[in-house]
């Protein structure tokens, strides 16, 4: 119990810093604003080396500003941060001997257990075989020394936590950080884990700083505790002077159940106080002194298993009132009663419940309702299949049925005028006969014209993706990065183009890229050239349109995928030391690599069959495979022949399609498994 006066409360005093032991870590006068909104506001903290630390509060109370502060993630408007003597404002996360266990782990999911571990060491430069030796040592501590081969998403929530602990060791920082470390578990094992986590970070000696909300995971895990409220240090201490001694009403009632009587001092002595309260008929005695006075106004504070509740009444006239059971909770080991006072206060009372069905024979009001459950109807098969089968028929109709022809067709003999040409099925005497005819697929593979088409196609396709790529991943990248209507526009503005024809897009170039075209004379204008280039009508002019009409296939997949792209994956990364361009081709590239597949194969397959771009922009030097179709089709008349150029095309075009299902799926089994 505790008697706390209304006034308000102090932040620590300041001071010049000094690098002993009791302030290991110290903050003086730290200021962070955001647009005016003051998140932490002047706060002094000093810790001890090797301690665990807890700035425990509720949302927006200022404690994961503070620690992005103590990370490098925020720069504090004003003040200092400490590390053992040295100022930490002006280094970035990369350079700072302190290391964070993130809220959600942040393991890099395209990495092993043991490369998450062995991440900031590689940063550090240090060698295979003691980077090695490190991942050894850090997997033992954590006991997944079994687990060193799997991913992230082969783990359970426990073992993923272990995992972003033993990355955060693994360097040997001088401060450790950690974000609601239990956050992401449930309730059991976060229970089991709190003691387990403390075990770990008492072995490797290092001094802590944990964020959480959680009162319970506090008290369990920190040596001392900080409350915050509203960007201010309420009161530091350990969990049991928190809690038996709390120093303003805030950390009185923020910190588990109380009781809280307001009321003046009635009698005010050296060793004893008396309050009177509205809310009780007698006086409170305070069996020691205050730093008061006669008349002040306080709040006294009861928790809950200090209460006494009995039918006999108390032989001392002060600390007892008469009340009404109201309601009794049950929650296993004990039980919380609800009395009601005469004067209308309602007060609780813990009591521990030693004796099996401690809950029999209390009365309990409760409020849920009980619900009819309903079995939900199920689908008829035929509405089911109606629904499941728009797809396949439309697959059926407009690519089955159409291959099948072209199929058919590529193994017939040319027939003027005849299509569809010599049939592949005969019947004689009542047998079925099948005619195959390879001559045409002969006939490509014999002709080297048809072989560098070809060669020349997907040549130009190849370069034509790369390029987009290029061009396309910046674009989609600085575009994730913008503000929800800023990524509205900018997309609008890619995709606005594609709302145009095709053939007027094409055709525009021309006016562009050509000898008297808008290009060369900007050009000459600005003195970079003395006489027009020779663009148009070369595999370069291709190559510009091919890219400038298929930019938007790259940019949209590759815009989606950036966009989930989870920015705390780069914090981590740059919290174990890589600089921001080596975090972008270790964590942001790879992430990425399904955008960029999805945008290269959405570029490549319609590029390698390109007619109009090269016909109209690249001249009769650039040859392509859809050049050669379109001169099969219409002036040679030839279809067998064209039919099979088209077969072994989209051949060439569904193996790569096929490869890249099949990786996809094993990833997915992976993950299932």
């Amino acid at each position: 119990m505790a008697a706390v006066a209304n006034e308000k409360p102090q932040n620590g005093a300041s001071g010049a810093p000094r690098a002993t032991v009791e302030d290991y870590l110290r903050i003086v006068d730290v200021r962070k604003e955001f647009e005016g909104f003051v998140a932490v506001d002047d706060t002094n903290l000093s810790i001890r080396k090797g301690e665990i630390f807890a700035l425990l509060g509720g949302s927006g109370c200022g404690k994961s500003t503070l620690l992005r502060c103590l990370g490098g993630f925020e720069r504090p408007t004003s003040g200092k941060i400490y590390l053992d003597g040295q100022v930490m404002n002006d280094l970035p996360p990369y350079e700072r001997p302190i290391n964070m266990m993130f809220q959600s782990y942040a393991l890099f999911p395209h990495m092993t257990v043991e490369q998450n571990i062995a991440f900031g060491l590689k940063q550090d430069g240090l060698g295979k075989d003691a980077i090695a030796k490190r991942v050894e040592e850090m997997l033992n501590l954590v006991q997944l020394g079994k687990l060193a081969k799997r991913k992230p998403h082969q783990l359970s929530g426990g073992q993923q936590q272990r995992v972003a602990l033993a990355r955060s060791l693994a360097k040997g920082p001088k401060l450790l950080l950690l974000d609601e470390p239990m956050g992401a578990l449930d309730k059991k094992l976060r229970s089991k884990m709190q003691l387990e986590l403390v075990d770990i970070i008492e072995k490797s000696g290092v001094t802590c700083v944990m964020v959480t909300h959680d009162q319970e995971e506090a008290m369990t895990m920190a040596t001392r505790i900080a409350l915050m409220d509203a960007g201010r240090i309420r009161q530091v201490g350990t969990p049991d002077e928190i809690y038996e001694s709390p120093t303003s009403r805030f950390a009185a009632e923020f910190i588990g159940s109380i009781n809280m009587f307001d009321g003046r001092i009635d009698e005010d002595k050296a060793d004893y106080i008396t309050i009177q309260s509205p809310s009780l008929p007698v006086p409170i005695y305070v069996g020691h002194g205050v730093s008061g006075y006669e008349g002040q106004e306080v709040g006294y504070g009861v928790r809950p298993e200090k209460m006494v509740i009995s039918k006999d009444e108390p032989e001392q006239p002060y600390n007892k009132a008469r009340g009404k059971i109201e309601d009794i909770a049950y929650f296993g080991s004990h039980s919380v009663f609800h009395v009601r006072l005469p004067s209308g206060y309602k007060v609780m009372a813990n009591f521990a419940n030693q004796q099996r069905w401690a809950s029999e024979g209390r009365q309990r009001r409760r409020g849920a309702d009980l619900m009819n459950m309903r079995m939900l109807k199920k689908f008829l098969p035929g509405s089911r299949w109606a629904v499941i089968s728009v797809p396949y028929v439309w697959l059926l109709l407009f690519f089955a049925i159409p291959f099948l022809i072209v199929l058919k067709i590529s193994f017939a003999k040319l027939a003027i005028a005849q299509p569809p040409y010599t049939p592949i099925l005969q019947v004689v005497q009542d047998e079925v006969l099948l005619k195959l005819n390879l001559t045409n697929y002969m006939v490509l593979f014999s002709d080297s014209q048809y072989l560098l088409a070809y060669a020349s196609s997907l040549k130009i396709a190849a370069i034509s993706t790369f390029l987009t790529l290029l061009i396309g991943y910046p674009m989609a990248y600085v575009i994730s990065r913008l503000s929800p209507s800023a990524r509205n526009i900018a997309m609008m503005l890619v995709v606005l183009p594609s709302w145009t024809s095709f053939l007027i897009r094409v055709y525009a170039w021309i006016g562009i890229l050509d000898s008297n075209g808008l290009l060369n004379n900007l050009l000459m204008k600005l003195g970079l050239i003395d006489e027009p280039l020779r663009i148009l009508n070369t595999p370069t002019a291709a190559y510009i349109g091919i890219v400038y009409c298929y930019l938007p296939f790259m940019v949209l997949p590759l815009y989606s995928n950036l966009l989930k792209f989870d920015h705390r994956l780069l914090e981590a990364a740059y919290d174990l030391g890589a600089r921001p361009w080596k975090a972008f081709l270790k964590i942001t590239l790879p992430m990425s690599r399904s955008g960029i597949i999805a945008g290269c194969m959405l570029v490549m397959i319609p590029a390698v069959g390109e007619f109009v771009i090269p016909e109209m922009l690249g001249g009769p030097d650039t040859l392509m495979i859809g050049r050669v179709l379109w001169s099969e089709f219409f002036n040679n008349r030839d279809w067998p022949v064209a039919s099979a150029v088209a077969i072994v095309m989209l051949i060439m075009l569904l193996i790569p399609i096929l490869i890249f299902n099949r990786v996809q799926q094993k990833e997915l089994e992976g993950r299932l498994t």
